[in-house]
């Protein structure tokens, strides 16, 4: 089974089950500490379950750091927040790859639903919205569910 990628909600929730996680950052925009202006970068921590969180990052498109820096879960917390300030945004999926827009989407979400980036189950049909700082937007139910994620794939059901 693939690690999820999750945000720093629910990576505390799973912590505190002993459940493996992926909480994956990723900047793209104007950095004016490069030559070029510009930056396309990731950040991700990864627990296995069990011991220190791995923290790893680098350009998009490589590998990272060949020995990934170990952090108690408090510290972890503490980086991927820093992160999260300067501008770095959660990618969802599983593993290390989000799924990519398909050509065929032509629905463009707006208003709150624009802002839905995790979708979590409430109750029989019933479902709750979170916005990509982990805070509650709105009640769906599943055909509400079903058209936000055909519409959006990077929207997380958990």
């Amino acid at each position: 089974m693939a690690t999820p990628l999750v945000n720093l909600n629910v990576a505390s929730v799973l912590f505190s089950r002993g459940d493996s996680f992926r909480v994956r950052l990723e900047f793209i925009g104007s950095n004016g500490d490069t030559k070029s202006g510009h930056s396309a970068k990731w950040w991700e921590l990864y627990w296995p379950g069990s011991g220190y969180v791995q923290c790893n990052h680098g350009a998009i498109g490589n590998n990272g750091r060949s020995e990934p820096f170990t952090y108690d879960w408090s510290k972890a917390l503490e980086k991927a927040r820093e992160k999260l300030g300067k501008g770095y945004e959660y990618v969802w999926g599983t593993e290390t790859s989000a799924p990519k827009p398909t050509a065929h989407m032509t629905v463009k979400l707006t208003g709150p639903f624009a802002l839905i980036r995790e979708i979590r189950k409430a109750g029989a049909g019933l479902y709750k919205t979170f916005d990509k700082a982990g805070d509650y937007l709105l009640d769906l139910d599943e055909d509400g569910r079903d058209q936000v994620l055909a519409a959006d794939p990077m929207v997380c059901l958990s």
